[in-house]
């Protein structure tokens, strides 16, 4: 009497499906899903992903892209799959319709996301990183096994993308500018993403970043500040691991070696207790053209839990660098404080970034590695620190994400109904105008990719107009004459005090969100 009840029951028990009437019955109804097959002489259920993943799995890119046809968001994140599978040297039919079609009605998660990876051609034999959601952010390396994506086809594939990400811009009921001021030095932060698990930071830095250390002048100095529960001894550790090109082992500075190579890196010395109220605070300077020279290529600074006491028991701590002049005495200037963040979570071992010496640039990582027993220190890590570093540079450095620099493009084109101006690919601005016809997904082409600026030596003007500022420092003469408008700065300045609606790097993402 109720056939797909009996069905549901015999799939779900894993019933045995015998010769008689009900295994008769069963069969007959199974033959009228695609979800339920017959394994042997049970039936099992096969969702959607497990069919999606058959058809991949077989290189049926056009049963693949039929199912995917009914998830947009899924679609959106496998197209670098389907492209690479496609085997066509041209963006296949099929495909982009479905592309088209999903395009529309994908949230900007998905949207930002499938772009990235259309600007990064996988190469086989690397390897893949993953972030998993958690309170803590872990990283997981395996390796690439996905074929090449022909750059023709991925590059076809990232103008639809972005040419929908401006219409939406466009489209969407919000304000409009006079003019845009845009820094060209944002295409080093990345769009954000698992930030549920990212440490609350003086500079709300993307993880995956890259921004300049300190001049030759300075001497970056880490430091580290605790309090532990009354009762608890807490030993927390200020270390650094220290390799070469290759991620060789070469040498580090921490409790058990105070100083390396004469002091290009020194440590203030080892704290056990932290009892309040004034706690602990523990330092160590790096010289970094004097570490560069005795063959250092990667800085990589830590934080242990020496006895094992999870960060999030700790009432107060934190770490960070400051710049400081020479070699001034060890103590925390907050008037020289780069970058500082919270210690949390139910982790022990946590890597805020890993500092490049051949580029100057630091790579903001703040990931947590997994931990055993006790007595943590850099020596019984130093191979699965350099793994995780490898992993993780090889994964940041090729650009495979969106970047706030796309985002504010796309933004400025299609809402700045006069000039754009471009910071940081000279003393002076670079000025945009849009032609009269000129599509906006081709003007915000344009602007990213430095094409045929309108005028070379530029000065916005911005007085009694409204403004939309995309700016890394927030020192833009003039700001504060503005009118009306937004901005985006990652460091404070004297814009903060101009008359506009403050946004941050999540406000930019989520201006996307399809109407």
């Amino acid at each position: 009497r109720h056939a797909r009840v009996a069905l549901a029951f015999a799939a779900l028990r894993g019933t045995r499906v015998g010769d008689g009437a009900l295994g008769e019955l069963l069969l007959a109804e199974a033959a009228r899903h695609d979800d339920v097959r017959l394994a042997g002489d049970r039936l099992r259920v096969v969702t959607w992903q497990a069919r999606v993943e058959e058809a991949l799995g077989r290189w049926d890119v056009e049963a693949a892209v039929r199912l995917l046809r009914e998830r947009p968001g899924e679609l959106l994140r496998r197209l670098d799959l389907l492209l690479a599978r496609s085997g066509s040297a041209t963006l296949p039919d099929t495909v982009g319709e479905a592309l088209a079609d999903a395009l529309p009605r994908s949230g900007p998660g998905p949207l930002l996301g499938a772009y990235g990876r259309t600007k990064v051609r996988a190469v086989p034999g690397h390897r893949r990183v993953f972030f998993p959601r958690g309170r803590v952010t872990k990283a997981y390396a395996v390796e690439d096994h996905r074929p090449p994506l022909p750059a023709r086809v991925a590059g076809r594939a990232g103008e639809l993308i972005e040419a929908e990400a401006v219409r939406r811009l466009g489209e969407r009921d919000g304000e409009r500018y006079d003019v845009a001021v845009l820094d060209a030095a944002l295409a080093d932060l990345p769009v954000p993403f698992a930030e549920r698990a990212s440490a609350a930071s003086l500079v709300a830095l993307p993880r995956g970043s890259s921004l300049p250390m300190p001049a030759d002048s300075e001497t970056v100095r880490l430091f580290l500040h605790w309090t532990q529960p009354k009762g608890v001894r807490v030993d927390l550790d200020l270390s650094v691991a220290l390799y070469d090109d290759l991620w060789r082992f070469i040498g580090l500075c921490d409790y058990t070696s105070l100083e390396y190579a004469g002091g290009a890196a020194r440590h203030s010395g080892d704290l056990t207790s932290a009892p309040a109220p004034q706690g602990a605070t523990e330092y160590l300077d790096l010289d970094l053209p004097r570490l560069a020279n005795t063959g250092v290529r990667f800085v990589v600074p830590m934080v242990f839990s020496y006895n094992d006491i999870a960060f999030d028991e700790l009432p107060d701590a934190f770490t960070g660098f400051m710049a400081v002049q020479g070699k001034e005495r060890a103590v925390y200037d907050p008037r020289t404080v780069r970058q500082r963040f919270d210690l949390a979570g139910d982790a022990k071992l946590t890597v805020p970034m890993i500092v490049d010496l051949r580029t100057r640039h630091a790579w903001w990582t703040d990931v947590t590695l997994a931990t055993t027993g006790t007595h943590h220190a850099v020596w019984r890590y130093r191979r699965q620190i350099g793994r995780m570093g490898n992993d993780l540079l090889a994964t940041f450095q090729p650009c495979g994400r969106a970047t706030l620099w796309d985002l504010a493009c796309w933004t400025a084109a299609a809402r700045t109904d006069g000039d754009v101006y471009v910071r940081g690919r000279g003393h002076v601005p670079w000025g945009y105008r849009r032609a009269e016809g000129e599509p906006r997904a081709d003007f915000a082409l344009r602007i990213r990719d430095g094409w045929e600026p309108d005028a070379l030596r530029a000065e916005p003007e911005l007085a009694g107009r409204s403004a939309l500022l995309a700016l890394l420092h927030g020192d833009l003469p003039g700001a504060q004459d503005a009118a009306s408008g937004t901005v985006y700065r990652l460091y404070p300045g004297p814009v903060d005090a101009a008359p506009l609606e403050r946004l941050t790097a999540g406000d930019l993402a989520g201006l996307l969100e399809p109407a």
